[in-house]
Parts: structure tokens; C-alpha cells; sequence
């Protein structure tokens, strides 16, 4: 007995739990007391509108509603004819009214409140070219099933369950349908020279074949000094990745509103195009050959004026050449806001291939150590054949004060020479430092420019070193030891 009234039990509490999900299923369709009379029916056309049939159209939210006129083919906002209208925006906007099709239809609703639709608070009116008008009301959203209620001009008696689309498009923005521009396509090799002004400060990047980076930096007091490839080539790739984010107003009467007249910032790049020759082209279909067009490489430059922040993190900008204003991310243009031409400056002593130098001089304990490379001819073994004179093998050998030393001990030493980087800079030469402990003089193989690096003991854990190009650098303590351990292993080989 026990076992059938569990059974009972059980087969009671399913039955429940399947009168409640048929409950919820039939409730979730319907908004609470709604009209027994609803009639389902598989989906069904409730209007078809051409686009070329409409003279004008008004859509959007009730106290917000934008209002286009049609005219030759060419949509126009009727508020302001020179708005810039993105004609393709228009087009696939309206398309959603060539056949609106209702999911579900509701007769004689008892209360349009339920439904949203007693003051319907989003509507479409178009107007066709006869004057015959369409309205479409829109009111509350049914999330169970993805859509929202409407009804059809004064037809309050009918309403339909319609895709959410129906609503959610047509409640856009005005610069939704604007159309945009693009931020300028610049790669970031071809940007030559790079400049950012703020009103307390301003640098400039430039290309420069006599640096030994290719690149200068200069600071706001002038001073020009070498600039850091990766830094430069870092910097180059952000500035290439900037988009604008949203277009704000196409006029540029009101600057002041978005902070562009009292800027934070102008950014200014110089870069090349490369284009292709349109006279080339012809020449070459005129002349009937096959040939590729010619390509020039053309002068540009980019300026970004960049004005307030807005409430959603972004900057508004105004870029020289393209009309209007735009937003851009806060997030992206800090990152190239927030430098200043230290971020730039070469963190390496003095990064130069041992190729690029005419020689190098070590000067330790008032001793001048002259160190060069000569290119020799290979010795052959006895008894080998030699080669002709222009097919002879050479090999690179280093001489240290005139006399061979082994590359490999000249090598490890020379590697921590050109391969030590500073932890931090200094602005100027400390009034408190001793003799140096070390001097390294480099000759530069094609300009014959001289860079002088001394290294002076500083403090527990860094050697300074000062060049004669202003550069005041801190350097690890253990980068200098070791530096000095190759140079003793060298010139105790040497003195053997």
C-alpha cells in the first residue's frame, strides 16, 4: 500500500509540474488579462511600402522624431538639407517596411495600455508621393518571444506581435544616418615626422639619417637628441590603428562646445602615399599595351585636434580635411597624450655595430687602447692551392694598439658595450662626480662623428655614464662589472 501511494504521489506532483509549464507557456505569450480572443496565426504580411513610392518619412521615439524627404531619388533631413544623408542607411532602414510581417494578431484588445499602445511612445509615418499616409504605432516589447506590439494607422482594434526590429531600428540616432567619414589609412613606415602640442609641453619626432636610430627627438627647450627606434616604431603603430568612434556634428561652428577651440591637444604627422598615376594609366590604354600603371609617392599630412572628453570616455576630435566632428577612444589617444619627449630618448649607453666604426678607443688608468678591424686575406695551408687574386677568401681580424687579439674575447667584450641599457635618465651631470673610471670613445665610419662615454661610479647599485651629447644615464652596477670583467680578460690575453 505504502509503495502505490508513492507512486500516486509522484504521479501527482508531475502532472502539477506540467499544468504549471502549460500555464507559463500560454502566460508568456500573452500580457496578464489579455483578451481571450487572441487568435494565433503563422506569421502574416501587415504592410508592403516601396521605398521609391515615399515622399517623406518621420520615425523615432515621441518627443524625438527625425523627419526625411525624398526628392529625385535623394533623401534629405527635412530640418536641414545640407545634413550629410548616408543615402545607403536610408535605404536599408526603409527596407524593413517592404513587408512588415506580424507573428501574431490580437482583435479587439480590451486594453491598449497592456500593450503599450494607449499612448504609444515610438511611431513610423511615411507619407507616399499621392499623399496617402501609413503609420505604424509602436508601443511595449514582448522579451519571451522576441517582439513588440503594434497597431496599423487608426486601426486600434487590431494589434500585431511584430519582429523587435521593427522597433529597435527605427529608433537610431540622427548621426546614424550620416554619412561618415574614414579615419585617413596610414601605415606606420611611411610617417617621416610626428609632433604633439599641449599647452604645457610639445615634442617632435623626426626622421633623421645622421642619427644613429634614424630618428631625433626634440624636446620643447630644442634640444635634439637621438630617439629610440622601438619607441618611434611603438608610437607609429598606435597613431596607424586610431578610428573614429562616432560622428558628433557635421557643423564646425560650435568649437567651443566640444572643448576644439581651447584644445587639449594637436596632433600632427607627416607621412607618404603612395598613389597611382592616373596619366600613366591613360597613356598606357591610349597606347593599346599592357603595362603597369606608374605609382608616386605623394606628401601628406594628418592633424588631429583634440578637444574634451565626453561622458562615455571618449575625446572629441576634429581632424584637418575631413568635415565635422567625431569622437575617438580616451583609452587609445592617452596613450600617446600621456608621452613626452623623454619617452623617446634612447635608453641604450650607446647601441652602434663595432661595422659602423671607423675605431674605438678605451681609455683606462691613462691608458689609450686603439682597437680597429681589417679585413686580410685568409692564410692556406701548405701544400693548397691558391685561388686567383678576386677569388682569394678574407677574414675579419681586430687589432688592439697594432697588435692581433682574439675576436672572440674583443667580441664578448664589445657585445656588453654596445649592448648596455640604462634603468633611468638624469637631466644633468651630478656636481658631486669623481674622475671617470672608464672612457670609450667611438668614431662613426661615415659621418667621422665622435661619441665620448664616460663611466663613473655613482652609488651602491649604478655606474653613471655621461657622452658628449648630454645624455646622463644610470646603469646597472653588475651591467658595468661585467663589462669590465671582458675588458680585463682582453687585455690580459693581449699581454701574454
Amino acid at each position: 500500500m505504502k509503495g502505490k501511494k508513492g507512486i500516486t504521489l509522484i504521479v501527482g506532483v508531475v502532472l502539477l509540474m506540467l499544468l504549471v509549464l502549460s500555464y507559463l507557456m500560454l502566460h508568456s505569450g500573452n500580457k496578464d488579462g489579455e483578451d481571450t480572443r487572441e487568435e494565433e496565426v503563422k506569421t502574416s504580411s501587415v504592410a508592403k511600402l516601396k521605398e521609391e513610392d515615399m515622399a517623406s518619412v518621420s520615425f523615432g521615439a515621441k518627443d524625438n522624431m527625425l523627419t526625411f524627404i525624398q526628392e529625385d531619388n535623394t533623401w534629405y533631413l527635412e530640418a536641414d538639407k545640407e545634413f550629410p544623408v548616408d543615402q545607403q542607411a536610408v535605404s536599408d532602414l526603409l527596407s524593413k517596411l517592404s513587408d512588415v510581417q506580424a507573428s501574431r494578431t490580437i482583435e479587439n484588445p480590451e486594453d491598449l495600455e497592456e500593450y503599450g499602445l494607449e499612448d504609444p511612445q515610438t511611431s513610423i509615418i511615411v507619407t507616399a508621393a499621392d499623399g496617402e499616409k501609413t503609420s505604424f504605432y509602436i508601443g511595449d516589447d514582448n522579451a519571451v518571444v522576441s517582439g513588440c506590439y503594434m497597431y496599423l494607422n487608426d486601426a486600434r482594434d487590431r494589434v500585431y506581435l511584430v519582429d523587435t526590429e521593427m522597433k529597435t531600428s527605427f529608433l537610431c540616432g540622427l548621426y546614424d544616418l550620416a554619412e561618415k567619414a574614414s579615419f585617413p589609412s596610414i601605415t606606420s613606415s611611411s610617417i617621416t615626422r610626428y609632433r604633439i602640442d599641449k599647452e604645457d609641453s610639445q615634442f617632435a619626432v623626426n626622421e633623421d639619417s645622421n642619427s644613429k636610430t634614424g630618428w631625433t627627438v626634440t624636446g620643447w627647450d630644442g634640444s635634439k637628441k637621438p630617439a629610440a627606434s622601438d619607441a618611434v616604431s611603438n608610437t607609429f603603430t598606435k597613431l596607424s590603428s586610431l578610428s573614429f568612434n562616432s560622428y558628433v556634428n557635421y557643423k564646425e561652428d560650435s568649437l567651443e562646445q566640444y572643448g576644439l577651440a581651447n584644445p587639449t591637444a594637436v596632433i600632427t604627422a607627416d607621412y607618404t602615399e603612395t598613389v597611382k598615376d592616373e596619366s600613366s594609366e591613360e597613356s598606357s590604354e591610349d597606347s593599346d599595351t599592357s603595362g603597369e600603371s606608374q605609382e608616386t609617392a605623394v606628401d601628406r599630412q594628418i592633424v588631429i585636434t583634440v578637444g574634451n572628453e565626453d561622458e562615455n570616455g571618449n575625446y572629441y576630435v576634429k581632424t584637418e580635411g575631413i568635415q565635422g566632428i567625431y569622437t575617438m577612444s580616451a583609452e587609445e589617444l592617452n596613450t600617446l597624450l600621456d608621452d613626452d619627449a623623454a619617452s623617446y630618448l634612447d635608453t641604450y649607453v650607446n647601441k652602434v655595430s663595432f661595422a659602423d666604426l671607423s675605431k674605438l678607443e678605451v681609455v683606462r688608468d691613462q691608458t689609450v687602447y686603439t682597437i680597429v678591424s681589417k679585413s686580410v686575406e685568409k692564410e692556406t695551408s701548405e701544400g693548397e692551392n691558391t685561388a686567383d687574386e678576386e677569388d682569394q677568401e678574407t677574414e675579419l681580424k681586430y687589432y688592439m694598439n697594432d697588435q692581433e687579439i682574439d675576436s672572440a674575447e674583443f667580441l664578448a667584450f664589445y657585445e656588453k658595450v654596445s649592448g648596455m641599457e640604462s634603468d633611468s635618465r638624469l637631466d644633468r651631470m651630478p656636481e658631486s662626480a669623481l674622475e671617470p673610471e672608464l672612457t670609450i670613445k667611438f668614431y662613426d665610419k661615415a659621418s667621422g662623428e665622435e661619441t665620448d662615454v664616460d663611466y663613473y661610479a655613482y652609488d651602491s647599485n649604478f655606474y653613471l655614464t655621461a657622452d658628449n651629447h648630454d645624455n646622463y644615464l644610470l646603469v646597472n652596477k653588475m651591467d658595468i662589472r661585467e663589462m669590465l670583467e671582458k675588458l680585463d680578460n682582453l687585455l690580459t690575453d693581449t699581454q701574454k
